[in-house]
């Protein structure tokens, strides 16, 4: 098992290269939020971009 620091580190690592920045922090409202599985909309292509990535099960 990796050691917790390695873990981290390849987090940070990972959400830097993949979390557009216009998406980082919490959610200004509801409208920010993603809503519905197959019908989801998003507020701009950043959004669908960070969905996508983490749905890709890169960390997995």
């Amino acid at each position: 098992m990796v050691d917790l620091e390695t873990f981290r580190a390849e987090t940070r690592a990972w959400l830097k290269a993949n979390c557009p920045a216009e998406v980082r922090g919490p959610p200004a409202g509801d409208e920010e939020r993603i809503w519905g599985g197959r019908d989801a909309v998003f507020k701009t292509p950043a959004h669908k971009a960070w969905m996508e990535a983490m749905g890709a099960g890169v960390l997995k």
